[in-house]
């Protein structure tokens, strides 16, 4: 890697500095389907009908500006000693997890990553019960 891309970049938005798959819009859109619409739905036709429940389906219109949100903040980038992981817009975090602390990393797909080529990727280091950072949706 050249040196010109080894050198801090501030806002974590230089040559370095990369962005989740887009196909992640459509993972994330799934989730908040999974949690919100279907329950929903299932809500819906079990009231015989009785609308009252019908704005909990709304619910998924902040869930997806969410999904939106953190795919257009979500940045990441391979320093000389570490990955910089950087996200939000109102609260911005920025984490630094040097290689050397990195003990596991998980590839996780199921087969929608598989036909897209695409993975979620969870790094955990010694210090923690989570994982440090999880980058969902990266290019294989």
């Amino acid at each position: 890697m050249p040196m010109a891309e080894m050198t801090p970049d501030p806002k974590g938005e230089g040559k370095g500095a990369r962005r989740l798959h887009p196909s992640s819009l459509i993972f994330g859109l799934g989730s908040a389907a999974r949690r919100l619409l279907i329950p929903g739905i299932v809500v819906l036709l079990a009231s015989r009908g009785n609308r009252a429940d019908l704005w909990l389906m709304a619910l998924f219109i902040p869930a997806a500006v969410g999904t939106l949100i953190k795919f257009v903040s979500y940045r990441y980038r391979f320093g000389r000693d570490d990955i910089v992981v950087r996200e939000g817009i109102v609260t911005r975090n920025e984490r630094h997890i040097p290689y050397s602390r990195i003990q596991n990393i998980d590839l996780v797909q199921n087969p929608l990553h598989r036909l897209l080529q695409v993975a979620e990727v969870r790094l955990e280091t010694a210090g923690g019960e989570k994982p440090e950072a999880v980058m969902k949706v990266l290019s294989l």
